[in-house]
């Protein structure tokens, strides 16, 4: 029978996946094995990241104001309105 994890070393195991990925993922970039063609670095998501975030495109559509419009996502005409969030007519934003 095998004994329980502590929670630290359960949260501990599932951070690494992720961490070692992000760090495969910088050392690729930086020796040139992973272009930025193919994909950006870390450095550049985030740079980008940055730049959206600095311009507005990234926190989502907003008016003057600071306030997200009020837009109900539709079907389109053919299909008829399902039982899903949207068919109970939950907001959603609208990404033009």
């Amino acid at each position: 029978m095998r004994r329980p994890r502590s929670r630290t070393y359960s949260l501990t195991v599932r951070a690494l996946g992720p961490l070692v990925l992000l760090a495969l993922w910088w050392a690729a970039s930086a020796t040139g094995v992973l272009t930025s063609d193919v994909l950006e670095s870390p450095a550049g998501v985030v740079r980008a990241a940055g730049e959206l975030w600095g311009n507005g495109q990234l926190v989502g559509m907003r008016d003057p104001t600071g306030q997200a419009p009020d837009v109900t996502c539709r079907r389109s005409r053919a299909t008829t309105w399902s039982n899903s969030s949207v068919g109970r007519g939950t907001r959603h934003r609208v990404i033009p």
